[in-house]
C-alpha cells in the first residue's frame, strides 16, 4: 500500500546493536571533529584531494569519483561511507547535525550520538526524503532528483503523514527497504527489495569502529 509521507524518523534501538569493543560554510569553531579514516580513488573535500587523517570541516562538500569511496569517523563510534559517484555536504554540530546527499550513495553506523542529538535528531537529507537518526545502521541511495532508496539495516523507522496525522513504525533487525518517490509534487512510499548493499558491507563499517551488529528477525527477537 502506498502512503504519502512528509517526514521520516529513524529511531534508536540500542538493544539491536551489540557492541564488541553544495557550498561549504565557514564557521569560527569546529564543534565536531570528523576524520577521513579510509578512502580510495578520486575523493575531494572542498575541492582538495582527500588524505588519511584529514579533518572534515563543518559544511564540507565531499565528492567521490567512479570506483572511489571515502569513510569518515566522528566521536570514535560513528562511521559513514560515501560511496562512488556521490556528492555529500557534511554539517556536524551539536545543535543541528545533518548530512545532505545531493547525489549518490551513503551507508552509516551511528552508535554514539548523544552529544549531537540533545536538541534535534541527526538528519540525513535527499531531495525526496528527510531522516532523523539517533543511532542505528542504515543505507541511503539517491537514485535521482525524484527517487530515494532507504534501508533500515538494524533499527526502527517511523513514517509520519502529518496531513493525515497518522504514523507507521517499521521495525527491522535485518534490512527493511523503502522507496521514497516524488509523484506529481507529492511524496509517496513503497516497499522495496534489499538492493545495492549486503550484510558484509554494513559489518565492515562496524568492524572499522570496533563494533558488531547483532542481526535479528521479527518480533521474536531471534538473532545470530
Amino acid at each position: 500500500m502506498k502512503k504519502r509521507i512528509l517526514f521520516i524518523t529513524l529511531i534508536l534501538l540500542f538493544p539491536m546493536l551489540i557492541f564488541s569493543g553544495g557550498q561549504s560554510e565557514a564557521v569560527s569553531e569546529v564543534a565536531v571533529t570528523a576524520v577521513v579514516e579510509y578512502f580510495d580513488g578520486d575523493v575531494t573535500i572542498n575541492d582538495e584531494s582527500a588524505d588519511f587523517g584529514m579533518k572534515v570541516p563543518f559544511g564540507a562538500v565531499v565528492t567521490t569519483g567512479p570506483g572511489s569511496y571515502c569513510e569518515i569517523v566522528f566521536n570514535r563510534k560513528n562511521i559513514f561511507r560515501i560511496q562512488e559517484s556521490t556528492i555529500a555536504e557534511i554539517r556536524l554540530s551539536p545543535s543541528s547535525p545533518e548530512i545532505t546527499i545531493k547525489k549518490g550513495t551513503f551507508a552509516a553506523l551511528f552508535t554514539k550520538l548523544e552529544a549531537l542529538t540533545m536538541d534535534e535528531p541527526f538528519k540525513i537529507r535527499t531531495q525526496t526524503a528527510v531522516a532523523g537518526v539517533r543511532g542505528t545502521a542504515f543505507f541511503v541511495k539517491a537514485l535521482d532528483a525524484d527517487n530515494t532508496y532507504i534501508c533500515i539495516c538494524n533499527g526502527e523507522l517511523e513514517v509520519t503523514d502529518t496531513e493525515a496525522d497518522s504514523r507507521e513504525v517499521i521495525e527491522s533487525g535485518h534490512h527493511k527497504a523503502i522507496y521514497f518517490r516524488n509523484v506529481n509534487g507529492e511524496t509517496v512510499v513503497d516497499n522495496a527489495p534489499m538492493l545495492y548493499h549486503t550484510d558484509e558491507d554494513m559489518e565492515a563499517l562496524a568492524f572499522h569502529i570496533d563494533e558488531k551488529i547483532k542481526w535479528y528477525y521479527g518480533s521474536s527477537g531471534k538473532s545470530y
